[in-house]
């Protein structure tokens, strides 16, 4: 190989990691712009995980609140979601959907700003998150055996910390 393209190569490589580098801090700056409400989202794939995940939510005192779209994806559609929240537990439950198939959180925030997750995806634990966040992933876990180990999580944090779970319209809601 010559030279030349030799040296090319590493050029263009680094070319384009620093245009995705920089597209992709350009469209996380403005995080108003990554969520979009949606009265209804209209995709078959969507609204069956939705169905079935909406069960489980009654089921467990969780009330729907409302669709949304996440427009955080480079050149990519936007990932389907809904959330539930419930008044007993002072925590969301999420469902993202996507091409991938389908995730669902366990969310509970606290009025100083700590939150806790529990994901269903063990690629959460590789996203940015807020200072003073606790995030964990159980992946092949069933609702109830996630919910039942977020709400473990949610005790013992209590237990160490003196917190005062947040308000519905201080999260997902607004």
């Amino acid at each position: 190989m010559k030279m030349e393209y030799f040296l090319a190569i590493p050029i263009i490589v680094w070319g384009l990691v620093n245009f995705t580098t920089y597209r992709s801090v350009r469209l996380l700056a403005k995080p108003d712009e990554l969520l979009k409400e949606a009265e209804a989202i209209d995709d078959e794939v969507f609204l069956s995980e939705k169905e079935e995940f909406d069960r489980w939510c009654q089921s467990n005192d969780f009330a729907h609140e409302k669709n949304f779209l996440f427009y955080g994806i480079l050149n990519g559609p936007p990932i389907k979601c809904s959330s539930w929240w419930s008044s007993t537990d002072k925590t969301w439950a999420l469902i993202y959907v996507t091409h991938m198939g389908k995730n669902i959180d366990f969310v509970t925030t606290y009025e100083n700003g700590i939150g806790v997750t529990t994901a269903s995806s063990k690629d959460s634990l590789t996203l940015p998150s807020a200072p003073n966040s606790y995030i964990q992933a159980f992946t092949k876990t069933s609702n109830d055996e996630r919910y039942a180990l977020h709400k473990h999580a949610v005790a013992s944090i209590e237990k160490n910390v003196k917190l005062l779970k947040a308000l519905k319209n201080k999260s997902f809601s607004n």
